[in-house]
């Protein structure tokens, strides 16, 4: 012990940074951190390679978040997945109670991003255009 206690004066605990970024998911940048599911992102490249879609589902708190953004994503990132990149869309999003409505607005967002290709956009925006936006989207993936 060096006679330091935490009560002292300009006594500074050791940095330390563990392993896990605590309660919240890893993300992206979290990637060199991320260690032990290997397999499981090895598995997801493989399924994306065949099917390019790929649904990510599981219970609550298991993972699945980490698993995709510090796991899958860099992966893909870094061309593990022959042809994904720059041809790829990433749009990663959690689709929390209203999955094809945040899926819709996610594309929605994503098309109408200033130097983004889009599907036909009108020349000046309409009042109700991204909610019309969205409810067509959300009306096309839920026809799959």
């Amino acid at each position: 012990m060096n006679g330091l206690s935490p009560d002292t004066p300009g006594a500074n605990p050791p940095s330390f940074r563990g392993p896990y970024p605590g309660l919240r998911p890893f993300e992206e940048a979290d990637a060199p951190r991320f260690f032990g599911r290997g397999a499981q992102s090895g598995q997801m490249l493989r399924r994306l390679e065949d099917h390019q879609f790929l649904a990510v589902i599981g219970s609550s708190g298991c993972g699945k978040s980490s698993l995709v953004y510090a796991g899958l994503l860099p992966a893909l990132r870094q061309g593990w997945l022959l042809g994904a990149l720059p041809h790829w869309k990433m749009l990663p999003l959690r689709p929390g109670e209203a999955p094809l409505d945040n899926l819709a607005a996610a594309l929605y967002r994503e098309f109408q991003t200033p130097g983004k290709s889009a599907p036909a956009t009108l020349d000046a925006p309409v009042e109700g255009e991204a909610e019309l936006g969205t409810a067509l989207l959300r009306n096309t993936l839920s026809r799959g």
